[in-house]
């Protein structure tokens, strides 16, 4: 069984508000005061980098409560930006100099630090993970893609060169059934930065390319149902309470009453959520 389509649409909805309520904030202007600090919310670290600042973590961990049969399905997507560099090049009697402005044909080209949407999904078996911790690996690799820029009549003037890092990441998953006569089935997933920077980081900004940045994790068990942890069900609210998480909280995502998604992040959300139209 594979979830509803539908559900997850309207589940991704939200998750791409907090996707980028992360990269900028309200006010959406640059310069606004919290901005001027860009990538703030859901940030896994590389390790290194808690040699610079140990107050920022490089994993998630988050721990829910499900109903469902031994022989469902979860389903994992993990989600977050990846830092990408943009550098302007001016192209010039064959030669190609990074600069920081570079107009061309009336319009203005500037370097900026943008991020770009990776996500990684995973199909597991319930009766795969319980009692039992599962180790999911994936890398993305580093890499750069150029984009040209003519003038007027078509010749080069410039281009951009967009650049990014590797990045290592560990996703753990185990799944436990809770003592008690309705044998729920606690979920646990764990997200973890394990990417290794080739260059000593020392500031901020160094780390950030080697970061995971807004990162958050849509959860479904087609035909099965989510608790609430904000409101749990009356024999399950001491399971609920023993549920730990660790930088994220996890809420009701699917649309109207339906209970088979999950949205845990670092952004803390009511349950059964609706993206308002602005």
């Amino acid at each position: 069984m594979t979830p509803d389509p539908v559900h997850v649409a309207h589940a991704r909805q939200v998750a791409n508000a907090v996707l980028y309520e992360g990269y900028l904030l309200y006010p959406y202007r640059q310069s606004a005061q919290k901005n001027r600090t860009r990538f703030q919310f859901g940030v896994l670290m590389p390790p290194g980098y808690r040699a610079v600042d140990d107050c920022e973590p490089s994993a998630c961990q988050t721990e829910c409560l499900a109903e469902c049969a031994d022989d469902a399905t979860v389903e994992l997507l993990v989600r977050f930006l990846h830092f990408q560099r943009r550098t302007v090049q001016r192209i010039e009697a064959g030669q190609i100099t990074d600069v920081d402005t570079l107009w061309v044909d009336g319009v203005e080209y500037t370097s900026w630090d943008e991020a770009v949407e990776r996500e990684q999904r995973f199909r597991m078996p319930v009766v795969d993970l319980l009692g039992k911790d599962t180790e999911l690996l994936f890398r993305i690799d580093a890499g750069e893609e150029f984009e040209g820029l003519f003038g007027p009549g078509e010749e080069p003037a410039g281009r951009l060169a967009r650049r990014w890092e590797q990045l290592d990441v560990l996703v753990g998953v185990r799944a436990d059934r809770v003592a008690g006569p309705y044998q729920a089935l606690r979920l646990q997933l764990r997200v973890e930065n394990r990417s290794q920077p080739r260059t000593p980081l020392r500031y901020r900004d160094d780390g950030l390319r080697y970061a995971l940045i807004a990162t958050h994790t849509l959860i479904a068990v087609p035909g099965g149902t989510f608790l609430s942890l904000t409101d749990p069900p009356q024999w399950a609210a001491a399971e609920a309470a023993a549920c730990t998480n660790i930088g994220t909280w996890p809420v009701l995502a699917g649309p109207g009453n339906y209970l088979d998604i999950l949205l845990s992040s670092r952004v803390i959300l009511y349950d059964l959520l609706d993206v308002a139209p602005e």
